[in-house]
């Protein structure tokens, strides 16, 4: 028998240290950092399909906590190289939200088990319905902010990684028809797209181990933070909402997405959400 999903079991205190960003205050426990601000938030890191230091369950961005829902490692290449590890973190103040939209799928598609959820968020139509929802479809009130968090796994540099953000967003199936409407609707999604790649506009040299933070806002905005040498950095914002919207749909949606390791993994966690 299906049941509500009622809270999340979360591992074991430990204290974090604060990093700025751009004026946001952001939490890890990967590197020593000397800073007064302090916070408690559960260690229990998970170790990546890659080879980059483990990923925390809990991390705060901007004053917010947010808990990881999927792990994966990037690829590219038909050798199957390792471009970064990432994480996908959810706002904890909207788990209720992520909550009502699994269980509201679960009821709509008769999925009584984890497995039954977990191949609605697999099929191609009803996967792209569900994570619709996180986004505002059709309620405007269900957008989630989301954390992609990114740890590279080579020595790469920001030319690559605008190359990469950008073509994931052009990639979406509604990119081109955006791209040619002659009204503000097009004109600011075209803003958008200048916007991502100017954050990435530096010439800047990004080794392997160095971490990237694409932080969505609940309105859409997308602040992105990148560590830079020994600094920590914010390096600009896109306002458009439906730009940062593509970019973590090609994560989370069934049909190609960017991390297929993380996609099975935000499958997984997903479905385990409603009681076995």
């Amino acid at each position: 028998m299906w049941t509500r999903i009622t809270a999340m079991k979360l591992p074991k205190a430990a204290v974090l240290s604060a990093a700025i960003f751009g004026g946001c205050t952001l939490y890890n426990n990967n590197r020593p950092i000397t800073l007064d601000t302090k916070i408690s938030l559960p260690d229990d890191p998970v170790k990546p399909p890659t080879s980059v230091p483990d990923f925390q369950r809990s991390i705060v961005v901007c004053g917010k906590i947010f808990d990881l829902f999927a792990i994966g490692v990037r690829t590219v290449s038909i050798f199957n190289m390792h471009v970064y590890g990432l994480g996908l973190y959810a706002s904890r103040d909207h788990l209720p939200v992520l909550k009502a939209i699994l269980n509201g799928a679960a009821e709509k598609y008769n999925a009584t088990t984890p497995a039954e959820l977990e191949a609605a968020l697999r099929d191609k139509s009803k996967g792209k319905e569900i994570i619709s929802e996180f986004f505002g479809y059709p309620r405007p009130d269900s957008q989630i902010p989301l954390v992609l968090r990114i740890v590279t796994a080579r020595n790469t540099d920001f030319g690559h990684l605008r190359d990469g953000f950008v073509r994931a967003v052009l990639a979406h199936p509604y990119a081109k028809s955006l791209l040619e409407m002659e009204n503000e609707r097009g004109e600011a999604f075209a803003h958008g797209i200048e916007d991502l790649r100017k954050a990435f506009g530096r010439k800047v040299s990004v080794p392997k181990h160095k971490e990237l933070l694409l932080y969505r806002r609940s309105n859409g905005e997308l602040d992105i933070f990148a560590e830079i040498g020994d600094t920590r950095e914010q390096i600009g914002t896109v306002h458009n909402s439906e730009v940062s919207q593509f970019l973590f749909q090609q994560y989370m949606n069934p049909e190609k997405p960017s991390s297929p390791t993380a996609y099975n993994d935000m499958c997984r966690n997903f479905a385990q959400m409603i009681a076995k």
